[in-house]
């Protein structure tokens, strides 16, 4: 068990930009100390943007300090709002590569959750996690939108062990990706039907922005 924190830079201006809101850096790196001091496992999360990649070695080097532990990602999603825009925040191929030389990324077996089993292709939303929204309704995950039930309908136990659409994602295996199952990065990939289903509309079609991300960390 862990509570999770997002830092977006390793500098005051940087972060507060990031987020919006003055203060925010300090307020945050003196609540990580808290919660280190009250023996609570921190794990800091930073997307890596185009505003923030030149300080990742930084940001890398003060949760070291701060003895939290340190889970960056270069994934950044397609908006379910076709009103908003991603593409200049994400960090070019160029970019990904370097600060893998650099050494201001150390790239983990996967780029993604790093507690489930390394065999494993698919990860383990619908099937032992799954998010449940404001309005009661029940989906895999925070972006995998699939809506399974609703709790102000039907109990949290009978969405979980009858709804149809659960029961049809549950049997969706690594098969149904014939073109990851080919895939020379795939021992390098954590897979996310969720990035497929924001970009494509889809989960059985794979993101090429993961596509994109994993091999320039790979290659």
């Amino acid at each position: 068990m862990a509570v999770e924190c997002s830092l977006y830079g390793a500098t005051a201006e940087t972060h507060d930009r990031i987020t919006g809101g003055s203060d925010s850096f300090d307020t945050t790196l003196r609540n990580l100390r808290w919660m280190k001091e009250a023996g609570i496992h921190v794990v800091v999360k930073t997307v890596v943007m185009t505003m923030n990649v030149k300080e990742l070695g930084l940001i890398r080097d003060l949760t070291t300090d701060l003895g939290v532990t340190f889970q960056p990602t270069f994934r950044i999603f397609t908006p379910a709002d076709p009103q908003r825009f991603v593409s200049h925040l994400r960090v070019s191929s160029e970019d990904i590569q370097n600060s893998v030389l650099e050494k201001s990324y150390d790239p983990p077996l996967t780029d993604g959750e790093e507690n489930r089993e390394k065999e494993e292709f698919l990860c383990n939303a619908g099937r032992d996690s799954c998010c449940i929204g404001a309005d009661g309704e029940v989906y895999p995950c925070t972006v995998l939108r699939v809506k399974c039930g609703n709790l102000r309908e039907q109990s949290f136990q009978e969405i979980w062990q009858d709804s149809p659409r659960l029961k049809e994602w549950r049997s969706v295996t690594e098969n149904d990706y014939p073109l990851c199952a080919r895939c020379k990065w795939k021992r390098n990939c954590r897979f996310c039907p969720g990035m497929g289903f924001m970009e494509h509309g889809n989960p059985l079609i794979p993101s090429k922005e993961l596509c994109r991300i994993v091999e320039a960390l790979w290659s």
